[in-house]
């Protein structure tokens, strides 16, 4: 009896292996589901090709191609 009081309930089941196995495999796939929402929230956000809504990259390269291609070869600036 004095043996079983002397270590606490909690301990027993933070420490055994067989309680916690599962543990790494939930943060695991956790870790995963959230690392991937972020990239498609990212990527929907950076890379859109919606024509209503375009994303950050695709309406930035838009105004580049633009500002290249409003250039005139043969006007001289002085």
């Amino acid at each position: 009896m004095k043996k079983i009081l002397s270590r606490p309930f909690v301990s027993h089941f933070m420490f055994n292996k067989k309680h916690n196995s599962g543990q790494a495999v939930i943060e695991y796939v956790l870790l995963l589901v959230i690392v991937v929402g972020i990239a498609f929230l990212i990527t929907n956000l950076l890379a859109s090709r919606n024509p209503e809504s375009p994303g950050f990259l695709i309406s930035f390269w838009q105004q580049v191609l633009n500002f290249i291609g409003q250039d005139i070869p043969d006007k001289v600036t002085p």
